[in-house]
Protein backbone atom coordinates (compact mmCIF):
# COMPACT_ATOMS: atom_id res chain seq x y z
CA UNK A 1 0.00 0.00 0.00
CA UNK A 2 1.31 3.47 -0.85
CA UNK A 3 0.68 5.76 2.13
CA UNK A 4 1.82 8.87 0.25
CA UNK A 5 4.57 11.40 0.92
CA UNK A 6 4.98 14.92 2.25
CA UNK A 7 1.65 16.71 2.68
CA UNK A 8 -0.20 13.73 1.19
CA UNK A 9 0.50 11.17 3.96
CA UNK A 10 -2.29 8.92 5.23
CA UNK A 11 -3.68 9.83 8.65
CA UNK A 12 -6.45 7.26 9.03
CA UNK A 13 -7.44 3.79 7.92
CA UNK A 14 -10.92 2.72 6.87
CA UNK A 15 -12.25 -0.83 6.52
CA UNK A 16 -15.61 -2.28 5.64
CA UNK A 17 -16.62 -5.29 7.76
CA UNK A 18 -19.61 -7.48 8.55
CA UNK A 19 -19.90 -9.29 11.89
CA UNK A 20 -22.81 -10.80 13.77
CA UNK A 21 -20.94 -10.63 17.08
CA UNK A 22 -18.31 -7.90 16.69
CA UNK A 23 -14.61 -8.14 17.43
CA UNK A 24 -11.25 -6.47 17.03
CA UNK A 25 -9.12 -5.97 13.92
CA UNK A 26 -5.38 -5.33 14.27
CA UNK A 27 -3.63 -3.62 11.36
CA UNK A 28 0.11 -4.23 10.89
CA UNK A 29 2.68 -3.03 8.35
CA UNK A 30 5.82 -4.61 6.92
CA UNK A 31 5.88 -8.00 8.71
CA UNK A 32 3.82 -10.33 10.91
CA UNK A 33 6.78 -12.38 12.16
CA UNK A 34 8.03 -10.00 14.86
CA UNK A 35 9.57 -7.20 12.81
CA UNK A 36 6.36 -5.42 11.82
CA UNK A 37 4.61 -2.48 13.41
CA UNK A 38 1.01 -2.43 14.59
CA UNK A 39 -0.47 0.82 13.29
CA UNK A 40 -4.09 0.50 14.41
CA UNK A 41 -6.64 -1.52 16.33
CA UNK A 42 -10.22 -1.16 15.17
CA UNK A 43 -13.16 -2.19 17.31
CA UNK A 44 -15.64 -3.87 14.98
CA UNK A 45 -19.13 -3.50 16.41
CA UNK A 46 -21.84 -6.01 15.61
CA UNK A 47 -23.47 -5.13 12.31
CA UNK A 48 -26.40 -7.45 13.01
CA UNK A 49 -25.34 -10.23 10.64
CA UNK A 50 -22.42 -11.55 8.62
CA UNK A 51 -23.99 -10.11 5.47
CA UNK A 52 -24.62 -6.55 6.74
CA UNK A 53 -21.56 -4.40 6.08
CA UNK A 54 -20.49 -1.19 7.83
CA UNK A 55 -17.47 1.16 7.59
CA UNK A 56 -15.07 1.42 10.53
CA UNK A 57 -12.23 3.96 10.84
CA UNK A 58 -9.21 4.56 13.06
CA UNK A 59 -6.60 7.30 13.17
CA UNK A 60 -3.02 6.27 12.42
CA UNK A 61 0.29 8.06 12.83
CA UNK A 62 1.03 9.64 9.50
CA UNK A 63 2.94 7.05 7.51
CA UNK A 64 4.64 7.64 4.23
CA UNK A 65 5.99 5.47 1.48
CA UNK A 66 5.07 1.93 0.49
CA UNK A 67 4.44 -0.80 3.06
CA UNK A 68 3.02 -4.31 3.09
CA UNK A 69 -0.26 -4.26 5.00
CA UNK A 70 -1.51 -7.14 7.18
Amino acid sequence: VDFGEGDRKAGQISVEAASASGGTLEVWIDDLEGNGTQIATLTIESTGSNSTWKDFEAAIDQLEGQHDLF
